[in-house]
């Protein structure tokens, strides 16, 4: 059930991913800075990429989210042993979420549309 750790660690982190997605959506960082939204050397190169990387990784923190949420429903439904659940949550966190899905995904995009 909800007791299970694996479980409430991946709606946790389903749900942050989903609100920072729509605080980024809602309130996009107007001004290229170092401090607030999607910061890479490709996002800073300019105006239209700097507000193409926002909306695009807002979208897809959002994306990344609802895929936390869905795991996390998952291992409460299937409940896993402990040992593949926690390194199922741990793959899925840092590779899926944070660097596949957000990072490669808008850095790939810039690079398409030539930014």
């Amino acid at each position: 059930g909800l007791e299970n750790p694996i479980s409430i660690t991946f709606l946790s982190i389903g749900g942050a991913f989903i609100l920072a997605g729509i605080i980024m959506l809602i309130f996009p960082p107007k001004d290229i800075n170092n401090v607030y939204g999607y910061r890479t050397r490709r996002s800073k190169s300019g105006k239209r990429a700097w507000d193409f990387a926002q909306k695009y990784s807002a979208l897809r923190l959002i994306e990344s989210g609802a895929l936390g949420t869905i795991s996390g429903v998952l291992v409460l439904v299937f409940q896993p042993n402990i040992s593949f659940a926690l390194y199922l949550s741990l793959t899925f966190t840092l590779l899926a979420v944070c660097i596949a899905n957000t990072l490669f995904r808008t850095e790939a995009q810039l690079k398409k549309r030539r930014f």
